[in-house]
């Protein structure tokens, strides 16, 4: 799923973020937004 994909991507290819998240100090979520719903999923 391309939501997973670009998190790990962030993860991996971001040194700042991986340590931030190592650290605690942020969390990385993934949202699917519903074109005909218009919700967040």
């Amino acid at each position: 799923m391309n939501v997973i994909n670009t998190i790990d991507i962030n993860r991996t290819q971001s040194e700042i973020i991986c340590e931030l998240e190592v650290n605690q100090e942020i969390k990385i979520v993934g949202a699917i937004y519903d074109m005909d719903s218009g919700k967040v999923i």
